[in-house]
């Protein structure tokens, strides 16, 4: 049995439900594709015909069984088996303000030597060819309800101990006098004040963060930042509800030399600030308008945006980009 895997980091300028639909709709993720026939089935479940490279000029035909799942609003799994091919692809679609992170990854398993190498590396090609330009679909996709979270049984509290009867007393010993010692004198030892030197790394001001205020680089930026925390917003929300997720996760923060907030609700915005929490600046799209600036931005953009839900994602980033 041959055994292969590959995983990529995608980026995507779509809006993250219309990659996520794409994807999801497997009939018109594969009609770009001249090698993949399909024989029947529909959305998210076909039956198709197709034609894997094997070599110069030479083909591999397999009839496969394709379903499309999701997991929940940014999770997509597709399951694929044919006679001589089993296939999943993992798909993590986040919306990162203006544009989609798609993380895919794929295993798969063949009875042929090298099938399973060269369909992986073909399809992951489509894959990134086809996200970077993805049809314009918005489909209604069933996800699973989360199921509440049930509190674990509670152990039996401990039964008191039976008192045990109280042994008997015995008389008190008294020791003959002692003489009087001179009282000792207290000697201080000399201690010598050592004071270390902490370098302080240079604060984060917004001229050292504006050449980032471009939703494409910061697109990029995020795209490669880890993702600390996924907050959902409720409504309305403001400085406040920001604040206190913020806070939080204060001990994290302090691992990275910036800190990015993306955040997708009734307009799209990037709120960069530094390890400690402090807003620095923001660039934000509200009513197809694009806005960007200092702290005092940050403040009339959350204003904006906390009148409806929203999600806002809090990410870290290593190392802060050099302006070019």
């Amino acid at each position: 049995m041959s055994k292969s895997s590959l995983q990529k980091a995608i980026y995507s300028p779509g809006r993250q439900k219309q990659v996520y639909s794409s994807l999801w709709d497997l009939r018109t993720f594969f009609s770009r594709n001249p090698r993949v026939v399909i024989v029947r089935g529909d959305k998210n479940y076909v039956e198709a015909e197709l034609s894997i490279r094997t070599g110069f000029r030479s083909l591999q035909r397999e009839f496969v069984r394709m379903r499309s799942e999701a997991v929940d609003e940014e999770n997509l799994t597709v399951r694929g088996e044919g006679g001589n091919i089993k296939f999943t692809i993992k798909y993590r679609v986040i919306g990162i303000g203006f544009a989609t992170h798609v993380n895919v990854y794929m295993d798969c398993e063949s009875t042929i030597r090298d099938l399973c190498r060269h369909f992986l590396a073909d399809m992951m090609d489509y894959i990134e060819e086809y996200v970077k330009k993805p049809p314009s679909i918005e489909v209604q996709i069933p996800i699973p309800a989360k199921r509440a979270e049930t509190p674990p049984a509670q152990p039996p509290a401990p039964t008191a101990p039976t008192p045990q009867p109280a042994p008997p007393t015995q008389p008190p010993v008294v020791s003959p006098p002692q003489p009087a010692q001179p009282p000792a004198v207290p000697t201080q030892p000399v201690v010598e004040e050592r004071r270390e030197v902490v370098a302080k790394a240079p604060a984060l001001t917004f001229d050292k963060v504006k050449h980032l205020l471009d939703y494409t680089t910061l697109a990029t930026l995020v795209m490669n930042a880890t993702l600390i925390a996924r907050v959902q917003m409720p409504q309305p929300w403001g400085l406040v509800e920001v604040e206190k997720a913020i806070r939080e996760r204060a001990g994290l923060l302090r691992d990275y030399a910036v800190v990015v907030l993306s955040v997708r609700g009734a307009g799209e915005a990037y709120i960069i600030l530094d390890n400690q929490g402090n807003y620095i600046a923001g660039l934000a799209e509200i009513s197809g308008n694009l806005v960007s600036g200092g702290k005092d931005v940050v403040e009339k953009i959350i204003g904006q945006l906390g009148k409806q839900q929203a999600v806002v994602r809090i990410w870290g980033v290593k190392e802060l980009p050099a302006q070019v």
